[in-house]
């Protein structure tokens, strides 16, 4: 009976310590803060772009957007791509467990 309330005082203290390690647990960073590599690289591109004549940074956000819309389109015919193996699969397996399988345990019984 001693053993017991010990090890029932035990499990409070470690429940205890452990809200307590919770409580004080920093909140999580909801922003990013960018270093200063990456600044320091934005900077130097947006005086490149600034300089640009208007004509150039015409061009450029022409290519930013042609560059966008390829990527998104890659990302959309991964997901396609990814969709159709899926349905291919169970068409396979669905293939093999009607077709296959009951061939097999007919050839058994006979």
């Amino acid at each position: 009976m001693n053993s017991e309330s010990e090890e029932a005082q035990r499990l409070e203290r470690q429940m205890q310590k452990l809200e307590v390690e919770v409580n004080q647990q920093q909140p999580l960073q909801t922003h990013f803060e960018a270093s200063p590599a990456i600044q320091s690289l934005y900077s130097q591109f947006l005086s490149w772009y600034q300089r640009l004549p208007q004509i150039g940074q015409i061009a450029v956000i022409g290519g930013g957007i042609l560059i966008g819309l390829s990527a998104l389109s890659i990302v959309f015919q991964l997901i396609r791509l990814a969709f159709s193996l899926a349905v291919l699969g169970v068409i396979v397996y669905l293939g093999y467990k009607f077709l296959l399988v009951p061939q097999s345990s007919q050839d058994k019984d006979s």
